[in-house]
């Protein structure tokens, strides 16, 4: 029964930080990627050095996923971000 999981499930997003509902990303870049990520104003930005890249956890407003997209299509050509990855499971 999906409805137990789904409950104990919000019960954890919103013990962690991440609201249900919201989409998370985890995205893969520079060490400047927290700053730039940041502009964007997130719900939650969690980030940790991985050698010499940086891994963010993004947490959006759904409203926020097309200008996180555009943004992230910029700095995917500048160099910043190296890869994007949808966290359904968060």
């Amino acid at each position: 029964d999906p409805w137990h999981f789904h409950r104990a499930e919000f019960r954890r997003r919103q013990q962690a930080g991440f609201p249900p509902g919201h989409p998370v990303f985890r995205v893969l870049g520079s060490a400047s990627l927290p700053e730039v990520l940041g502009e964007l104003s997130p719900v939650s930005l969690l980030a940790t050095a991985l050698g010499e890249e940086t891994v963010c956890l993004v947490t959006l407003r759904p409203e926020q996923v097309a200008a996180f997209r555009g943004r992230v299509l910029e700095l995917i050509e500048e160099g910043t971000v190296r890869r994007v990855e949808a966290e359904p499971q968060l």
